[in-house]
C-alpha cells in the first residue's frame, strides 16, 4: 500500500504512527509490482498476460494535487525488458475504451493512439485526505504533475 493505514519504509518494514516518506512509499510499491513481473516471467506467463497497473490517485510531492497517478500497461503478447513512458494526456474516462483495445488485442503501444501529448482539457475531482466528504472538479490542460495550471470548475460535491 502507498499511504495509511499501511504506513511502510522502502523494505516494506511496518510504521507505526504514519512516519513513511512519499519516496519510500513509492519505491516499496515499484518493488512489490516489480516483483510480481518477475514472478510472472519466471512462470512463463508475462509474455501472455495483460497488465494493468493502476493506481486510485497520484501525489505531488509539494503535497498540492493527487490528479497524476501511476498507470503501468502491457498487452498480450507483448514483451518488454524495461518500462516505456509515454506522454499521452490520459484520463480516467479512457480507461473503458482501453480495456476494449487491449481485449481486442492492441498493444500498449497502440491504445490511447488518438490521444494528445499536450493541450488536452481533462476533469478530475479532487478531495483533501482529512475531509473527504468534500470534493471539488478542477480541469487540467497541461501534465498532470504541473498543478499550476489546475483550475476549478466551480462544480463542489458533499456527501451527506
Amino acid at each position: 500500500g502507498g499511504h495509511v493505514p499501511f504506513d511502510t519504509d522502502a523494505n516494506m518494514n511496518y510504521l507505526p504512527d504514519e512516519n513513511g516518506t512519499y519516496p519510500d512509499k513509492l519505491e516499496v510499491t515499484m518493488k512489490i509490482f516489480l516483483s510480481y513481473l518477475d514472478y510472472l516471467k519466471a512462470n512463463g506467463a508475462y509474455d501472455n498476460t495483460t497488465i494493468v497497473f493502476l493506481a486510485d490517485h497520484g501525489y505531488a510531492h509539494d503535497g498540492s494535487g493527487r490528479q497524476n497517478p501511476i498507470l503501468y500497461v502491457k498487452g498480450e503478447g507483448e514483451s518488454h525488458e524495461k518500462m516505456i513512458t509515454s506522454e499521452k494526456q490520459v484520463s480516467y474516462a479512457d480507461l473503458c475504451e482501453m480495456f476494449i483495445e487491449l481485449l481486442d488485442g492492441k498493444l500498449s503501444t497502440e491504445i490511447f493512439s488518438e490521444l494528445p501529448t499536450d493541450g488536452r482539457t481533462r476533469r478530475f475531482i479532487n478531495n483533501q485526505y482529512s475531509r473527504e466528504e468534500h470534493m471539488v472538479e478542477y480541469e487540467q490542460t497541461d501534465k498532470a504533475w504541473n498543478t499550476s495550471t489546475l483550475k476549478p470548475t466551480g462544480r463542489s460535491f458533499d456527501l451527506k
